[in-house]
């Protein structure tokens, strides 16, 4: 039976107004076709064939504002609400893959400690494990739906209006997350709303589904499309890459989690 879901209600006593729960997704040892062709008549891209190492959970909600300044509060390094579309629901913007990283290393060391963070599950305890951006493989086997793999165009439709924030129906702006129809795994925004990045470099993709080794003079990956851009940019292979330290109002982030039998793996 796989492990349960699990969700963060609290950080240092502060309720969240948008709980943030983790989905677990079943992978390991799972083949996926990275980039395999959907309905559409865009054919430039080539599949890769991919064998999971590892299970992993990845979080319902595109990363909000509320969630990034509880963990950011108090860090120098850190802005501690970065965005321009300032509310506590909105995904939180204008920050770059750098920034990300920083905002990791705070939210892993807090997670290690006793205190800090409820979990929504009564009688849970914290699962050890570490976050990290998903990589490109795992984003999009997530967006897919997982064991269920779909064609479907955009994370859980074919209808873009039933599933994303883009162009059309965004009026130039984020909106609260989780307002739209989730995909089968119950993931929201996966396509739409911002940009996610993703852990990998935007030239290497790892065969065995996970981010690799970085390098700091590499484009690395975005995926998802955002409320600028059209429908087609917000399809599930729709890529997109920009420099690590490049931050823009439409660039988010979405939190990976790996639980720690596969971190000491």
């Amino acid at each position: 039976m796989p492990p349960k879901n699990f969700t963060i209600t609290e950080i240092n006593k502060i309720k969240l107004q948008q709980p943030m729960e983790f989905v677990f997704i079943q992978a390991k040892n799972q083949r996926f076709l990275f980039q395999e062709q959907d309905a559409s008549p865009f054919k430039h891209d080539t599949s890769q064939k991919i064998e999971f190492t590892n299970d992993f959970y990845l979080c319902a909600f595109q990363t909000t504002q509320e969630f990034w300044q509880l963990v950011a509060k108090g860090h120098s390094n850190l802005a501690e609400n970065p965005s321009q579309f300032n509310y506590p629901t909105r995904p939180v913007e204008c920050i770059s893959w750098l920034d990300v990283q920083h905002f990791l290393t705070v939210l892993n060391d807090l997670w290690q400690t006793k205190e800090g963070f409820t979990l929504g599950e009564a009688n849970s305890q914290k699962p050890g494990g570490v976050f990290q951006l998903p990589s490109e493989v795992q984003w999009e086997y997530a967006a897919r739906g997982g064991l269920e793999q779909s064609p479907l165009l955009f994370a859980g439709s074919d209808q873009a209006d039933d599933v994303a924030w883009f162009s059309r129906n965004a009026n130039q702006t984020t909106m609260p997350v989780g307002l739209k129809q989730a995909n089968a795994l119950g993931l929201h925004d996966m396509s739409g709303n911002v940009w996610e990045w993703c852990g990998n470099d935007f030239q290497h993709i790892s065969t065995d589904g996970e981010s690799g080794i970085t390098h700091a003079e590499k484009t690395k990956s975005l995926r998802g499309g955002s409320c600028w851009y059209k429908a087609g940019d917000c399809r599930v292979r729709h890529r997109f890459n920009f420099h690590p330290d490049f931050r823009n109002i439409s660039i988010g982030f979405r939190l990976l989690f790996v639980p720690s039998s596969s971190t000491a793996g």
